[in-house]
């Protein structure tokens, strides 16, 4: 797996609902997203398909995160 994430990663804003993209050579590998005033965050198909291992303190890439 992949590691660490910094050296190859950006961040993005899109809206409407509030989004953070997170992504990884060029391709968008996970979202933070304000719905319903909950933030969900999921990792998208290309985190599985590159192989990178999860943020620190995020669930694993099967599981959803909302808070």
């Amino acid at each position: 797996m992949k590691f660490p994430w910094a050296s190859n990663s950006r961040m993005l804003y899109k809206s409407p609902p509030p989004t953070l993209l997170v992504s990884y050579a060029d391709q968008n590998v996970a979202e933070l997203k304000k719905a319903n005033g909950k933030y969900l965050f999921r990792y998208l198909e290309a985190f599985k398909t590159l192989n990178l291992s999860p943020l620190p303190g995020l669930p694993q890439a099967e599981e959803e995160n909302s808070a």
